[in-house]
C-alpha cells in the first residue's frame, strides 16, 4: 500500500510554492522549498514518530537545525573520520545537530522533472547516537521521494535507518556518552523518466531520540542529472572506458563488468549499444545508454525524435533496443559516444508514447444472475471468476481491447472465526487472520481505539495489531460479496505491559537507588540514560527507561580560614567562596580590624548563615569565639555547608566545639583528628597569639532496620525508595541520607514483594450448558471448543489474584445408524430391541458419551430385498470426530466403503474439501484442518443421501 499526505496539507503546498525544473538543494530558502522542524514523541510500531510527533509542525528555517555547510572539516562524532564535504561538492546541508531534545527537523523541495535530468542523485551521510531503547523511539533519518499526493514513485524510492548496532552500511564510534552509528557519504539515485513533466516532493527528516536524550542528525545534497554515460579514459583509438555516476551500491555493464568503469574495445567501422545499469543503496535501479561509432561518416544521427508504438511492444529504433513497453509517456536518451575523436556531445533524445491496449473492467454479480454491460453478455456464470476479452477499435495501428474479470458469488457466508491471541500484552505485536476469504469480495477490520496497526493494512486477511492499553476489547470483521454482508467479532482483553519513563534529577554526590535502579553514589555531572527490562507477573515484557540528570553541588569554603581576632568586638568579613569561582555580578566592600579588602560573590547562588544572613559576606563582632556557617544552595537545589571559627582571645581558654562524621578527619587548625576528644590548640596572628581547646565530637551513622512488604507490580514509595516491582521475592537496599549534623545515616530496608497469585483451572462442560463454578459466570456454553477465560481478585494480602480457567465444551454426540435387514428379522443393537421388522422404521435412543454428554443415535432400519447389494451393511454417520492420530475415530466414516457410493465434506462455503469412499483424515491441501464445523454428504450403495453437520475436535 501507498500511503497518502492529508489532502489539506497536500493542498496548501500546491498553492504555497513555486515549481521548479532545476532545484539547487543547498538554498534552503528558495521558493520550492519548505523548511519544518517539529518534535518527536514516544512512538508506536504503526507510528514510530510519537502520536504527537510531528516534523512538519512549525514552517520556516531553524538556526543550528537547518544548516548550510561550505567549509571542509570533519565530524567530532565519528571520531573526525567523516568529511562534511563529499568528494566533488563545495556544499552540502547539514539537518538537525547534537544537541538532544526529542526535536524533529525537515526539508521538502517541489520541482518539475526536466527529460534532460530525469535522474535524481541524491548524497547523504547519518550520524545518530545509539542508547539502544526500543527501535520506536531511536535516532532516524528518512528519505521520501513521492508524487504530489504523497504516494513514494516507487517502492524503493524511500530511504529509513533508525540507530541500532550492525546496520548495513554503517560504522560505529564510542562517543564520551554513548554509541555512535554513523554511515559515511553515500548515493542513491531513482530514475524519473516517467514522470517527465510532472511534479514531485522530495523529504528530507530527521529525529532525535523521543525520550529527549540522544540527538540525530544528517548531511546531505541532491542534483538531477542525464541519464547517460560518459567518457572516463579516451586516447583515440580503438579502446575507451565509459564511466558511470560514482559511490553507487553496484554497476552492470552489457560486456558483463560490474565496476563503476568498463573498457570496451570497438572496430573501427563498427557501432555498438552500450548499456549500464545502476543500483542505490536502497534497491533502486536505472539504465544508462551509450551508443559508440568511430565512423563520422555513420547513419547514425543525433536528434529528437517521437514515436507511438503499442503497450507490450518492444522498441529497436534509432538505436535503441527497448523491452516490452508499459502505457504512458517515456523518455529515453543515448549518448553517442566517438572513441576517435574523443567526444561524447551528440545524443539521440526519444519521447516515446505508448499506446493502452488494454481497458479492464472488473465486475461483480450473484450468482443464478445474468452479466449484460460494456459490450459483453453473459448468461448465468457459475461460481468463481469469468473472463472475456473483446476488440473495440484500432488507434495508431494499435488494437484496443476491453477485458472483463466478472465475479461471480456464491451465496454470501460470513466467516465466524477470527484466529488469533486473545490476551494478548500491550505494546506486543500480535497476528489475526481469518478463513474464508474466497467467500467475500471486500472486507474490512474495525479496530478498537486502543488497538494499532502495525505494518499492516485494514483491507488484508491477515493483519498485525498492538493494544496501547489493558481495556478489554472487541475486534470486528465486517465482509461483503455484493450478495450479502456480515459481522464476526472476537473479545479481546488484553495483558498490561509497563512501559515507563522516568525523568529524575538527583545532585552530585547523592544515591540513587529508586525505581529498581541501584546506581549508587552519583559523581559524574551530566545526563543519563538507563534502562531495565523485566517480564511482568502476567508474562509481559515491560521496560523503565530512567532520564537522569546529575546536577553539579557546590564546593563551598569560608575565607579567611583560622580567622582571628585579638580583642573582644573586633570586626571580622567572612567570605562565602563557591568553587572557588567567583561571578562579579555583585561586590560588597568590608572592613577587617586590621585590613580592607573586597569580596565577590555569586548573586545566582543562595546562601543562609547561621546568624540569619542571606548575603554571600558577613562582617561579625564576636566577643567569644563563635563557629560560623554557610549553606549554599544553586537554582537547582543542590546545596553544601561550610563551617569556620572566629577565635577570640581571652585572657581564659576557650573551648570550641566542633562536630565531624564518622570516618572523616578533622583538619582545622593545624590538627589531623579523626576521635573524639578534647585538643589544646595555639594559633598567633601577627603580635597576637590564643590558645583555646577544641571539643571534637565524631558522629556515628544512625542504622535503622525496616521490614515491610509489597505487592509485584506496585509502587513502593516509603523511607526514600520509589520503585516499581515485577517479580515477586525478596528486596534488600542500604538507603544512606543527610541528617541534621550533616551526617549520613543509614536504612536497612528488606522489603518482601508479594506475589500477584495466578490459579490456571482445567475444567469441561456439555455444548449447551451453563458454566458458573469457581466465581465464573459464563452462560450457556453453545458453540463446542477449547476456551480461555480470565476472572481477577483480591488476595487477603490486598494482591491481585488472577484465575485462568482453561474450558472445554464438549459437543453432544449424535450419530445416525442405516442398516438394511432381511424382513422379518430382529435387530438388536447399540440398545436397540426389534424382534421382528416388517417394515421401514427409524428410531431413537438417547445415552451418555464417554465425555459424559447427552448423545443421540438416531437408527434408520430399510426392509431389503433378498437380492438387495447392501444387505447386511450397516452404515454409521457420527457428527464429531477428532483427527489427532491417537488411533481412535481418527477417520471420518473408516471402513464404511462396502456400504457407500460416496462421501463428500464441505467447508461453511460451499468448498469441497474431500470426495470418496475410504474416509476423511483431516487434511486439506496436506494439512491438518482447523478445528470448526463442516457438512457432509452422504450417499450410500442403496442411493440414501444423508446430510448433515460435523464437527472437527483437536486436543
Amino acid at each position: 500500500m501507498r500511503y497518502k499526505l492529508t489532502a489539506t496539507f497536500m493542498f496548501l503546498l500546491a498553492h504555497l510554492i513555486t515549481h521548479a525544473q532545476h532545484p539547487d538543494f543547498t538554498n534552503i530558502t528558495a521558493p520550492y522549498v519548505q523548511a519544518f522542524t517539529g518534535r518527536t514523541e514516544y512512538g508506536t510500531p504503526n507510528n514510530p514518530y510519537g502520536v504527537e510527533s510531528n516534523p512538519f509542525a512549525t514552517q520556516g528555517v531553524a538556526r543550528g537545525r537547518h544548516t548550510v555547510i561550505t567549509t571542509q572539516g570533519t565530524d567530532p562524532h565519528t571520531g573526525n573520520v567523516l568529511q562534511f564535504l563529499p568528494p566533488g561538492e563545495n556544499k552540502v546541508i547539514r539537518l538537525g545537530n547534537d544537541i538532544n531534545g526529542a526535536q524533529a527537523e525537515a526539508l521538502q523541495y517541489r520541482f518539475t522533472v526536466d527529460k534532460n535530468n530525469p535522474i535524481l542523485l541524491v548524497k547523504f551521510a547519518v550520524v545518530m547516537e545509539d542508547p539502544q531503547h526500543g527501535s520506536l523511539v531511536q535516532p532516524r533519518f528518512t528519505i521520501r521521494i513521492t508524487d504530489t499526493d504523497g504516494n513514494l514513485l516507487e517502492d524503493c524510492a524511500e530511504y529509513d535507518v533508525y540507530a541500532r548496532p550492525d546496520i548495513p552500511g554503517f560504522r560505529s564510534y564510542q562517543d564520551k556518552w554513548c554509541s555512535i552509528r554513523w554511515r559515511d557519504w553515500t548515493n542513491i539515485g531513482l530514475d524519473m523518466s516517467r514522470f517527465v513533466g510532472h511534479e514531485v516532493l522530495v523529504q528530507f527528516i530527521t529525529y532525535d531520540c523521543s525520550l529527549g536524550g540522544h540527538f540525530g542528525y544528517a548531511y546531505f545534497t541532491a542534483h538531477c542529472i542525464p541519464n547517460k554515460l560518459h567518457f572516463e579514459n579516451c586516447g583515440g583509438g580503438l579502446e575507451f572506458t565509459l564511466a558511470a555516476p560514482e559511490d553507487f551500491a553496484s554497476y552492470k555493464w552489457s560486456n558483463g563488468e560490474t565496476s563503476r568503469t568498463a573498457t570496451f574495445k570497438t572496430a573501427a567501422a563498427n557501432n555498438t549499444n552500450i548499456t549500464c545499469t545502476v543500483t542505490s543503496a536502497t534497491g533502486c535501479q536505472f539504465l544508462l545508454y551509450a551508443f559508440v561509432t568511430s565512423n563520422p561518416n555513420s547513419a547514425v544521427k543525433p536528434g529528437d525524435f517521437t514515436d507511438v508504438i503499442c503497450e507490450g511492444e518492444t522498441y529497436t529504433k534509432h538505436n535503441f533496443n527497448l523491452p516490452p513497453q508499459e502505457p504512458g509517456e517515456h523518455f529515453y536518451q543515448n549518448v553517442i559516444v566517438n572513441p576517435a575523436t574523443c567526444k561524447d556531445s551528440d545524443e539521440i533524445n526519444l519521447t516515446l508514447n505508448v499506446v493502452q491496449r488494454y481497458n479492464y473492467f472488473r465486475e461483480a454479480i450473484c450468482h443464478g444472475e445474468d452479466y449484460a454491460a460494456n459490450g459483453f453478455t453473459v448468461t448465468q456464470p457459475p461460481v468463481g471468476v469469468y473472463r472475456d476479452t473483446i476488440k473495440t477499435r484500432t488507434i495508431n495501428t494499435c488494437d484496443i481491447y476491453d477485458v472483463l474479470k466478472l465475479t461471480v458469488n456464491a451465496n454470501f457466508n460470513m466467516p465466524t472465526i477470527i484466529k488469533g491471541e486473545t490476551s494478548p500484552c500491550t505494546n506486543e505485536i500480535f497476528t489475526y487472520t481469518f478463513s474464508g476469504i474466497e467467500s467475500l469480495t471486500e472486507f474490512e477490520w474495525i479496530i478498537p481505539d486502543n488497538a494499532v496497526f502495525y505494518k499492516s493494512y485494514k483491507y488484508a486477511q491477515t493483519i498485525q495489531l498492538y493494544f496501547t492499553d489493558a481495556t478489554p476489547t472487541v475486534l470486528e470483521l465486517r465482509g461483503q460479496n455484493g450478495c450479502g454482508a456480515g459481522i464476526a467479532s472476537l473479545l479481546v482483553k488484553p495483558k498490561q505491559s509497563y512501559n515507563i519513563q522516568l525523568n529524575e534529577e538527583i545532585c552530585a554526590g547523592g544515591n540513587f537507588n529508586t525505581y529498581n535502579f541501584n546506581l549508587g553514589t552519583q559523581d559524574s555531572v551530566g545526563y543519563f540514560v538507563h534502562s531495565k527490562h523485566l517480564i511482568s507477573s502476567q508474562g509481559c515484557d515491560s521496560i523503565i527507561t530512567l532520564a537522569l540528570s546529575v546536577l553539579p553541588t557546590p564546593i563551598v569554603r569560608i575565607s579567611p580560614a583560622n580567622a582571628m581576632i585579638c580583642n573582644q568586638g573586633d570586626e571580622i568579613s567572612l567570605l562565602a567562596i563557591v568553587n572557588d569561582t567567583e561571578m562579579p555580578q555583585e561586590s560588597t566592600t568590608a572592613l577587617a580590624s586590621n585590613e580592607a579588602y573586597v569580596s565577590i560573590y555569586d548573586c545566582s547562588l543562595n546562601y543562609l548563615w547561621n546568624n540569619g544572613s542571606t548575603e554571600g559576606a558577613i562582617t561579625v563582632k564576636p566577643l567569644i569565639s563563635t563557629e560560623y556557617s554557610v549553606e549554599v544552595t544553586t537554582q537547582n537545589g543542590c546545596s553544601a555547608q561550610a563551617q569556620q571559627a572566629v577565635v577570640v582571645r581571652t585572657n581564659s581558654p576557650q573551648t570550641l566545639h566542633e562536630h565531624i562524621c564518622s570516618g572523616e578527619t578533622y583538619t582545622k587548625y593545624g590538627l589531623s583528628a579523626t576521635q573524639s576528644g578534647i585538643y589544646p590548640v595555639s594559633i598567633h596572628n601577627g603580635n597576637c597569639t590564643t590558645t583555646f581547646n577544641i571539643d571534637l565530637t565524631v558522629n556515628k551513622p544512625a542504622v535503622t532496620h525496616v521490614y515491610d512488604r509489597v505487592c509485584a507490580g506496585s509502587v513502593y514509595a516509603e523511607f526514600g525508595l520509589d520503585a516499581i516491582f515485577v517479580e515477586p521475592g525478596a528486596f534488600k537496599d542500604t538507603l544512606r541520607h543527610r541528617n541534621t549534623q550533616g551526617c549520613t545515616d543509614i536504612t536497612a530496608l528488606e522489603l518482601t514483594i508479594l506475589p500477584q497469585e495466578h490459579t490456571l483451572l482445567y475444567d469441561s462442560i456439555c455444548q449447551n450448558e451453563v458454566y458458573d463454578k469457581h466465581g465464573f459466570t459464563l452462560g450457556t456454553q453453545d458453540v463446542p471448543g477449547k476456551f480461555t477465560h480470565t476472572r481477577i481478585a483480591a488476595t487477603p494480602d490486598g494482591c491481585k489474584h488472577s484465575y485462568l480457567l482453561q474450558l472445554i465444551v464438549y459437543p453432544a454426540h449424535n450419530t445416525i445408524i442405516s442398516h438394511e435387514i432381511a424382513q422379518h428379522t430382529a435387530y438388536n443393537k447399540y440398545n436397540f430391541n426389534f424382534t421382528r421388522v416388517t417394515k421401514d422404521t427409524t428410531a431413537s435412543v438417547h445415552f451418555n458419551s464417554a465425555s459424559g454428554c447427552d448423545s443421540t443415535v438416531v437408527l434408520n432400519l430399510r426392509v431389503a430385498k433378498s437380492n438387495s447389494p447392501t444387505l447386511d451393511c450397516e452404515l454409521i454417520i457420527p457428527n464429531v470426530f477428532t483427527p489427532n492420530d491417537d488411533g481412535v475415530n481418527d477417520v471420518y466414516l473408516h471402513d464404511m466403503a462396502n456400504c457407500l457410493k460416496t462421501i463428500i465434506i464441505i467447508n461453511r462455503w460451499g468448498q469441497t474439501l474431500y470426495e470418496g469412499v475410504d474416509g476423511w483424515n483431516g487434511i486439506i491441501h496436506g494439512k491438518p484442518a482447523s478445528p470448526g464445523t463442516y457438512y457432509y454428504i452422504v450417499t450410500a450403495k442403496n442411493g440414501d443421501v444423508y446430510k448433515g453437520a460435523l464437527t472437527l475436535i483437536r486436543e
